[in-house]
């Protein structure tokens, strides 16, 4: 169970140790090493084209039982494989599992650059927080299915795959006819994608000089090799065989590699049985253990080799086959549908396409032959791995210099890393060196790592003034550059404690995100303005086009908020403008984006009770009203910016915010915002959006109805990003730690 996941941290260091210095790539996709298919085969292609030019980590799914994937990667020294037995009792890994474990990688190895993940759940993981922004490298094949020859998307899978290029760095596709099914899903470009089509060792071409089969006269030998399921194409060639056998002199001998035969659920057990009782029936030699070499040495022997996967299939999906090229490549003659996306690869003259049982019957009949030469070059300079890896190099965030000149190392200790996540990780995609010190808010987590991180490190950088800054001001032998960022809760009651005991004279510099905030510290801590610097919040305005979903005419307007805990949020201030909207005649619905107070563990608490009566004297309201229908709760996630493409007004009803995120992001999505007069909004944001009543609030919201407000969202974005736009802020602090 999830729970029990213990990760030990000292062996995944141990296991980092020989590549620490070097810039290292991590590759992980939920699929077996110990079973050849064409899965696997892609996972290790892939970690061989990555690792022409770099260090790879293959963190793998399940522990190794067998060599029969892994004996093919090439480029080995390049390649550090981490299995579940080096960092814990489990023998596999779901993804958010293996996403744990490369967090955990990421905080120890500085120079990590780069993740790769296969498929929409792990994705989906990988961006449920920015911890991986700018670094995050996504292929996805899974989000559709051929059902009855219908491609199916579901609006689950929409939605994540929405989600997923939203927060990819680089997409890898794998082929055209994919890239066109994405693209008119988003409904736009992704700004940073390449292909990545199945890729074949370079020595693979080499072969195609082919050992001519020594076939006994009268006898054609036909191997296949992959897995076997319903709709592959398996049962068609043993069953077409087996008749061919009946009604002619000249016999086909099969031979099969298979190390799998399934099928879902319930069809298992009927499928499994009738395969076994129809190569029993064809005579079949079946193979079970073969790895990838030994399935080409096979293959190279036989006089066709079978990849018909039937017409619904074929004409319905948008990959291609990697056993296919495979076979192609090394020179033998492949027999295939006719899809759009074979002739693409093999050309239209290409005289082994098999459309039914009568065109097979004709092909091995006639015994054509025909020259591969020209084929297996163009295949050449689109499979092979060395110029896959090529191509590839040019894209960010792989396209890291071998080894970069910048050697000092950052460290970023805290107990809270979300506010600061996408920069740390802005820095290690260009080529700085960072690593995590994890503390708990008032206590150290694990002092002895402590100590190493900062005898690691040549600055450090504290995210938040708590424990950890207490900790570092204290013990700072070699006087390093030492940096606080101080948000707003150092300022608390409750936390006051902490900047009462910091020794202000070790730290470098204190930055703080508002003006405020700064004010109060000197004044509580007594420490000269010299020492301080203020650098606000930063957002991520590239996660934001303005763009809104298409609305139809009788849509009603929608106001948005994130987050309605704690009771400061004034949640009853946003359904009171909903309800007189309505009673104007307006037509208008409210959306929550976040947490429900009564789902939330912590609000059941003794001191939280009177809180939540609040929310329930709130809801009770929207009953009366007969509101209920007007009122839509969504859950808390990562897809935030896909959320604001439904809202038309942004809501900051707060009775205080430190700088409010959520507005920000708002605006910056084409949002239309209103903010009531919180101290401070006045100088973070325009005077023009603030209002002082609810009454101001109504005309605010009246005079934007049913108008073109194109312009006014591209001036409030404009103001958003010069002054807290990511380019700006990043540089502001690179300037002040990094003095560049």
């Amino acid at each position: 169970a999830p729970n029990t996941f213990i990760i030990d941290g000292r062996n995944i260091i141990n296991k980092l140790e020989p590549i620490i210095n070097y810039n290292t790539y991590i590759v992980y996709a939920n699929i077996s090493p110990n079973i050849a298919d064409g899965s696997s085969i892609w996972m290790a292609s892939i970690v061989d084209i990555l690792a022409t030019n770099h260090k790879v980590i293959l963190l793998l799914k399940e522990n190794l039982r067998s060599e029969i994937i892994i004996s093919n990667i090439i480029n080995k020294d390049n390649v550090t494989i981490i299995q579940p037995s080096d960092y814990s009792n489990n023998i596999e890994i779901n993804e958010q599992q293996a996403l744990e474990v490369i967090r955990k990688i990421d905080f120890v190895h500085p120079r990590l650059r780069g993740v790769l993940v296969r498929g929409i759940i792990a994705a989906n993981e990988l961006v449920s927080d920015r911890i991986f922004k700018y670094r995050t490298i996504s292929y996805l094949t899974d989000f559709y299915e051929v059902n009855n020859g219908q491609i199916h998307i579901s609006n689950i899978k929409e939605q994540l795959v929405k989600n997923i290029a939203l927060h990819s760095h680089l997409m890898l596709i794998q082929t055209k006819e994919i890239k066109e099914k994405l693209f008119s899903l988003l409904g736009y470009s992704h700004s940073n994608f390449t292909y990545l089509p199945p890729s074949l060792p370079d020595a693979m071409f080499k072969q195609s000089e082919k050992i001519i089969s020594v076939s006994k006269a009268g006898e054609i030998k036909i191997g296949y090799a992959g897995k076997i399921m319903p709709d592959w194409g398996c049962e068609e060639l043993l069953s077409w065989v087996i008749e061919f056998n009946k009604n002619n002199k000249t016999k086909v001998k099969l031979f099969i590699a298979a190390n799998k035969i399934s099928a879902p659920g319930e069809q298992r057990k009927p499928f499994v049985s009738k395969i076994l009782k129809l190569l029993k029936e064809a005579n079949a030699e079946h193979y079970t253990t073969f790895n990838r070499e030994q399935c080409i040495d096979l293959l190279k022997k036989m006089d066709y080799v079978w990849a018909y996967r039937p017409a619904k299939f074929e004409n319905a999906t948008l990959e291609v086959s990697t056993k296919l090229l495979e076979a192609v490549a090394i020179g033998q003659k492949v027999i295939c549908y006719p899809s759009k996306i074979h002739i693409n690869e093999l050309g239209e003259n290409y005289p082994f396409y098999v459309k039914d049982k009568e065109s097979f019957y004709q092909i091995i009949s006639s015994n054509k032959l025909f020259d591969l030469t020209s084929l297996v070059n163009k295949l050449k300079v689109k499979h092979s791995i060395s110029n896959v890896a090529e191509r590839l190099s040019y894209y960010p965030p792989l396209n890291t210099e071998k080894d970069t000149n910048n050697s000092k190392i950052i460290c970023f200790a805290g107990h809270d890393f979300k506010f600061i996540d996408p920069y740390i990780s802005y820095l290690k995609s260009n080529g700085f060196n960072v690593i995590r010190d994890v503390w708990e808010w008032g206590t150290a987590t694990d002092l002895a790592s402590s100590k190493e991180n900062y005898s690691k490190a040549d600055i450090i950088f504290c995210e938040w003034g708590l424990a950890n800054a207490v900790y570092f001001s204290k013990n700072n032998p070699d006087s390093k550059p030492l940096y606080i960022r101080v948000h707003l809760q150092e300022i608390n009651e409750r936390a006051r404690k902490f900047g009462k005991q910091i020794n202000f004279d070790n730290i470098t510099k204190i930055i703080f995100v508002s003006e405020n905030v700064r004010g109060e510290y000197i004044k509580l801590f007594g420490i000269s303005k010299e020492k301080t610097i203020v650098i606000p919040n930063f957002v991520l305005d590239d996660e934001y086009n303005g763009i809104k979903n298409k609305k139809s005419e009788k849509r009603p307007i929608t106001l948005g908020m994130v987050g309605i805990v704690p009771q400061r949020k004034r949640f009853d201030r946003a359904v009171d403008l909903l309800i007189e909207l309505n009673n104007r005649g307006i037509d208008t619905e409210l959306r929550i984006k976040g947490h429900r107070p009564e789902n939330l563990e912590f609000m059941k608490g003794a001191s939280r009770i009177q809180e939540l009566d609040y929310y329930y004297e709130v809801y009770n309201k929207i009953k009366e009203k007969g509101l209920e229908s007007k009122v839509i709760f969504s859950h808390w996630g990562n897809d935030v910016a896909l959320w604001y493409k439904d809202i038309d007004f942004i809501l900051s009803p707060s009775d205080f915010e430190s700088f409010h995120y959520a507005l920000a992001d708002g605006v910056l999505s084409g949002s239309i915002p209103v903010i009531w007069n919180w101290s401070e909004a006045t100088s973070i944001y325009q005077d023009s959006w603030i209002v002082s009543s609810q009454e101001q609030a109504v005309s605010y919201i009246t005079k934007y109805v049913g108008k073109d407000n194109k312009k006014v969202i591209a001036s409030n974005r404009d103001f958003i990003i010069k002054k807290y736009g990511k380019n700006s802020i990043f540089n502001a602090l690179n300037k002040e730690i990094l003095g560049n």
